[in-house]
């Protein structure tokens, strides 16, 4: 692993000190960066379980980032090297909130969502966590949560067998799965 951090940060100019495993993610192997006084925030995973995983988040971080008045971390890098993919990020030093923190993150996520289109979705297919997240374009709300959300998670427990379609009371719900 040390190798391949080496080369990541030699990729990206950085004469890294030091490395160390964060914790707090399920799915990715996730390191602090040290260079000199700089830290960075660096996330790795298999390149073929997860294609584009990275450079997806990337481009969700970028777009929150434009919209945001919260602190969203800078993407500084995405590829993939030796059959893993990687995506280093600006590292944000955890600390503890001060007095209007909360006001402060409140009016940021309500500012956030606040942002409006004519349609709801997202231009290309990413990930929540390991699976699979479809964004087409809807008309509405409910109907993108509902279409684009809500069955294929449902269908997901029900293929691993999570819950059974006995369970569901509508008849409308056969036809969803």
């Amino acid at each position: 692993m040390i190798n391949i951090i080496k080369k990541i940060c030699s990729l990206n100019n950085i004469v890294c000190d030091s490395s160390m495993a964060a914790t707090g993610g399920d799915i990715n192997r996730s390191f602090v960066l040290k260079a000199g006084d700089t830290r960075y925030f660096l996330k790795m995973n298999s390149a073929s379980d997860f294609p584009l995983m990275f450079v997806k988040e990337a481009e969700g971080l970028d777009a929150l980032r434009q919209q945001a008045l919260l602190k969203v971390p800078e993407v500084l890098a995405s590829g993939e090297l030796d059959e893993q993919q990687y995506l280093l990020l600006e590292y944000i030093e955890q600390a503890a909130p001060d007095d209007n923190f909360w006001e402060a993150f409140a009016k940021g996520l309500a500012a956030l969502h606040q942002t409006s289109h004519s349609f709801f979705g997202w231009h290309s297919t990413n990930y929540i966590g390991s699976l699979v997240q479809q964004n087409e374009w809807a008309e509405t709300w409910p109907s993108f949560y509902t279409i684009q959300r809500i069955i294929p998670l449902t269908k997901n427990l029900f293929n691993k067998s999570f819950f059974d379609k006995k369970l569901c009371s509508s008849n409308k719900c056969n036809s969803c799965f």
